[in-house]
C-alpha cells in the first residue's frame, strides 16, 4: 500500500520534470515567430530572383537559412523539435502563425 501511495505521489512530479526537460530545447514562440518570419522573406527574397535552376534556389534558400539559425543562435534541429512541438498543440500552432503574421505585415 505504502507503494501505491508513493508512486502516486510522485507521479505527478516525474511528469512535470519531463515536461520541463522537453521545453527548454523548444524555442518560445515569440522567438519562433520572428525565425519563421525571417525564413518566409528569405523564401520571398529566393522567389524574386528568376533563377531557372532549382538547384541553385535551393542552395540560396538553404545558406539564407543557416545565416538565420546562426543570427538567431539555434541549430536546424532545434527549430525543427520546435516546429514540431508546437504543430502538435493546434491552439498553440495558430498562436505561432498569427505572431508570424503579424510580423510580416
Amino acid at each position: 500500500m505504502k507503494k501505491v501511495l508513493l508512486i502516486i505521489v510522485l507521479l505527478p512530479f516525474l511528469s512535470c520534470s519531463k515536461n520541463e526537460s522537453t521545453n527548454k530545447n523548444i524555442i518560445p514562440k515569440e522567438n519562433l515567430a520572428e525565425i519563421i518570419a525571417d525564413i518566409q522573406k528569405a523564401q520571398s527574397l529566393v522567389n524574386i530572383k528568376e533563377d531557372s535552376n532549382m538547384t541553385v534556389r535551393n542552395i540560396r534558400q538553404k545558406q539564407y537559412n543557416e545565416d538565420i539559425f546562426h543570427k538567431h543562435n539555434i541549430s536546424e534541429e532545434k527549430y525543427n523539435k520546435s516546429i514540431e512541438y508546437y504543430s502538435s498543440n493546434q491552439k498553440e500552432f495558430t498562436l505561432l502563425l498569427d505572431m508570424v503574421s503579424k510580423k510580416l505585415n
